[in-house]
C-alpha cells in the first residue's frame, strides 16, 4: 500500500528547519532582555525603569510563544511522514 502525501517530506523539513532557526533567534532575544532586566535589578533602578525591562522580557516570550507553537505545528506532519517511512507504507 504507498500513500500519496500532497507536501514532500524535503519540502516539510526545508520549512521546519527554517522555523527552528527562528526559534533560535527568538530564544537569544529572549536571553538578551532577560540579562538587561538582571542588570537592571544589579543597580538602584526606578520603577520605569523595571517596568520596561519587564514588558521587553514579556514582549520576547509572547513572540517566542508563537514562534514555538508554529514549530509544532510543522513538527507533527513532519513525524507522521517518517512514522510512515519507518512503517514502510511510504517511500521517498
Amino acid at each position: 500500500m504507498c500513500v500519496v502525501l500532497q507536501v514532500p517530506y524535503e519540502l516539510l523539513n526545508k520549512k521546519f528547519r527554517a522555523a527552528h532557526k527562528n526559534v533560535d533567534r527568538e530564544v537569544a532575544r529572549v536571553q538578551c532582555a532577560a540579562n538587561e532586566l538582571e542588570k537592571c535589578l544589579q543597580k538602584p533602578a526606578t520603577i520605569a525603569d523595571l517596568t520596561l525591562a519587564l514588558d521587553s522580557v514579556a514582549e520576547k516570550l509572547t513572540i517566542l510563544k508563537r514562534k514555538v507553537f508554529l514549530l509544532l505545528l510543522l513538527l507533527v506532519p513532519l513525524l507522521l511522514v517518517q512514522l510512515l517511512l519507518l512503517q514502510g507504507a511510504y517511500r521517498l
